[in-house]
């Protein structure tokens, strides 16, 4: 007896789901898909697929480091970094995500004596997602919008800690680096993509006075 109730509640829990899942199928078809395409934390000290390069030569070459208790990718100063992938999953969307720490006196949009702002910049396939500038002095800056496109914001605007210690010439201010939380999000449908980083710091060839390095690189292919 004590089977039989057991098989009928089975049973009955069995025609439930199919009910819910022939009178609902909405439901299920519009969940959101996200698969995690490529992840460095540095922490291995490997590149995995990620590119240098660098624009003018320079005695501070990019490299895994220990920075805030954590290594990071940089440092970077007139140079760049890719990573391309491959064989994407089914997807409508790719979102870009990292930290980004920004080392020294940068200027942001201050135009120094070759009439340069110290550039930010991120691309995804090529097409720029964002051109901007960063400011760990006085002068103002124009991260979190686009160069020239809209308001300049205060130094370190926008920043996940405003004040953390630098490295190199700064290494012992307490103040040299500023930490951001870099997110994206674009629409993507192509079966690959090759994400770029690259900056225009002034003067050139100036690594141990500012810098930039990143860190949690994550890719994402969404689907929604």
């Amino acid at each position: 007896m004590l089977m039989k109730k057991i098989k009928s509640h089975i049973i009955l829990r069995y025609l439930i789901l199919v009910f819910i899942l022939l009178e609902f199928p909405s439901c299920f078809k519009n969940l959101t898909v996200q698969n995690l395409v490529y992840f460095n934390d540095f922490e291995t000290g490997q590149y995995n697929g990620i590119e240098l390069s660098r624009f003018y030569l320079s005695t501070d070459t990019p490299k895994v480091f220990v920075f805030n208790g954590s290594k990071v990718l940089g440092g970077f100063n007139n140079g760049a970094f890719s990573v391309s992938l491959g064989h994407l999953p089914e997807h409508n969307a790719i979102n870009v995500e990292f930290d980004l720490y920004i080392h020294g006196p940068w200027q942001g949009d201050y135009l120094g004596t070759s009439n340069i702002p110290d550039l930010w910049k991120i691309l995804i396939d090529d097409k720029n997602v964002l051109l901007t500038t960063f400011s760990n002095t006085s002068y103002k800056q124009s991260y979190p919008s686009y160069y020239l496109s809209g308001p300049e914001y205060p130094a370190r605007g926008d920043a996940y800690i405003t004040a953390i210690p630098g490295r190199c010439s700064t290494a012992n201010q307490p103040d040299g680096s500023s930490w951001y939380k870099f997110v994206t999000t674009i629409p993507h449908t192509q079966d690959s993509t090759t994400i770029y980083c690259a900056d225009a710091l002034q003067p050139y060839n100036s690594g141990c006075i500012k810098s930039w390095s990143i860190d949690n690189l994550k890719i994402t292919a969404i689907k929604y």
